[in-house]
C-alpha cells in the first residue's frame, strides 16, 4: 500500500500539482483567509476481480483525494462533470456497439486527470 501511495505522490510532484506548506508560510496563507481542506487516501486493488484464483496477486492503486464535504461552495461553483458516471456511460455505449462486431481498444491516459478543469 505504501508503494502505491509513494507512486501517486511522485506523480503529484512531477506535475507540480502539490507543494507541502507548513510553518510561517502556512500561517501567512491562513491569515489571508485561506482554509485548510483535509485530504484522504483511497486505495483500490486493481486485481480484485481475480481474488480466489491462482493468478491473483494484489496490485494496489492509491489516489489522494480532497474531502469535498468540508468545502464551502455555492451551487454555481460545484463541479458537475461526474467523471465516474462518464466512464460508466462510455462503457455502456461501447458494450452496445460490440454486437455489431466493432473492435474496441481501451487505453489509459495518465495525464487526463491533470488537464480537467
Amino acid at each position: 500500500m505504501m508503494e502505491a501511495r509513494t507512486t501517486e505522490w511522485e506523480k503529484y510532484k512531477s506535475f507540480n500539482a502539490a507543494i507541502p506548506i507548513w510553518g510561517k508560510e502556512l500561517q501567512n496563507l491562513l491569515d489571508e483567509g485561506h482554509k485548510v481542506i483535509p485530504l484522504k487516501w483511497v486505495e483500490t486493488d486493481k486485481n480484485e476481480h481475480l481474488k480466489g484464483t491462482p493468478e491473483y496477486s494484489p496490485k494496489m492503486k492509491a489516489r489522494l483525494v480532497i474531502c469535498g464535504n468540508f468545502e464551502d461552495v455555492s451551487r454555481e461553483d460545484v463541479r458537475c462533470d461526474a467523471p465516474t458516471a462518464q466512464m460508466c456511460l462510455q462503457k455502456r455505449v461501447c458494450s452496445a456497439g460490440s454486437p455489431s462486431m466493432v473492435q474496441w481498444m481501451q487505453v489509459e491516459v495518465s495525464t487526463c486527470a491533470w488537464i480537467q478543469k
